[in-house]
């Protein structure tokens, strides 16, 4: 039995703490739609939350934060900190940092989920370390303001050269 408790509390000693950073974030509402029957609505909010969270996950938004120099500093810092305790510092190797694994860690580690027939998702990060965590998710949540705004900025200069172009061609004919 002794040898049993012993066993048991070297396993646990070796055991990594885990640190979850939470956040909630509300999908905008998009007022553009010119049909607005509710039957209708409901399968356009599954969708279009399925979409947000399927760029949450996107290689785009996690390619903003590893581009990032001042992101990928802090990680390879917080990455570098040891917070093992005396077992574990001798009984496991310590795995070293590679920014190219970086993007493998953000994608395997997020977790997104919805707040049923609601435009609330909830994101959580989970980590062996709390600073990894609340940057993670503090970044994730970033990149996916910067990705949004870029796709309406590419979207509004898209639309601006079609409506160029359609004026160009009515100003020939009514020439």
């Amino acid at each position: 039995m002794r040898l049993f408790t012993s066993i048991a509390y070297r396993f646990s000693l070796n055991l990594d703490k885990k640190y979850k950073s939470s956040a909630k974030i509300v999908i905008e509402l998009d007022d553009s739609n010119i049909v607005n029957i509710q039957e209708y609505q409901n399968i356009n909010l599954s969708n279009r939350i399925n979409n947000q969270i399927a760029i949450l996950k996107s290689d785009q938004v996690l390619e903003y934060i590893i581009q990032d120099k001042e992101n990928s500093k802090k990680f390879e810092m917080f990455f570098s900190e040891n917070n093992q305790n005396l077992i574990q510092k001798l009984f496991n190797k310590k795995d070293t940092f590679n920014i190219k694994s970086l993007k493998s860690i953000l994608s395997s580690s997020i977790n997104i989920s919805n707040v049923r027939n609601s435009d609330i998702l909830i994101l959580s990060f989970v980590s062996t370390n709390p600073r990894v965590a609340k940057l993670a998710l503090e970044r994730i949540i970033d990149s996916y303001q910067r990705y949004e705004i870029d796709s309406k900025i590419q979207i509004t200069n898209y639309a601006n050269e079609k409506i160029s172009d359609r004026l160009q061609i009515l100003v020939k004919d009514i020439d």
